[in-house]
């Protein structure tokens, strides 16, 4: 299977859990905070679960319905998989997921990076070929916290899947 082909499964098993799923969500689009400007670089999730926080004008109100997903059952299912998870303290949506089949370890840790920094939980999904590269990354972002190179809350939230085991836990 294709990331492509990936992408579009997953998209249709997170629709039967959740009302507004993205793909190749744009961050920027539709904000009314710095990112709409276009003067700073902003992510493009390949799958994004809303409600979403585009700004300013209602951040509080976004943030409220986005943090009332701690209790959905399909994200209860998601954390389960590391146990506990600190929640992203200002995501700009529910769950950011990035889909990563190039095996590249710069791109792995980008995408730890942005499905961290802009959901509520932040899933990466690798096929089982690049799953130990993965591991080692992500044992490297844990090991970075430890040593207090990373903020805080950054990678706190984040769930590593191989592609047959989430497209599992969503049936």
């Amino acid at each position: 299977m294709t990331a492509i082909e990936y992408q579009q499964s997953a998209l249709q098993a997170l629709s039967k859990h959740f009302v507004d799923v993205h793909k190749e969500w744009d961050v920027a689009r539709g904000a009314t905070d710095l990112l709409r400007h276009g003067v700073v670089y902003a992510p493009r999730l390949d799958i994004a679960v809303g409600p979403f926080n585009k700004g300013v004008d209602d951040r509080d109100t976004q943030h409220q319905l986005i943090q009332a997903f701690e209790y959905n059952a399909a994200v209860r299912k998601i954390i389960e998989k590391v146990g506990t998870i600190q929640f992203n303290p200002n995501p700009r949506c529910v769950l950011a997921i990035e889909i990563e089949f190039s095996g590249s370890s710069k791109h792995i840790l980008g995408d730890f990076t942005n499905a961290s920094m802009m959901g509520l939980v932040g899933l990466v999904i690798v096929p089982p070929s690049n799953f130990e590269k993965a591991l080692r990354i992500y044992k490297y972002v844990e090991f970075i916290k430890v040593v207090d190179k990373a903020p805080e809350c950054l990678f706190r939230n984040l769930v590593l899947f191989k592609t047959d085991e989430f497209l599992q836990l969503l049936k």
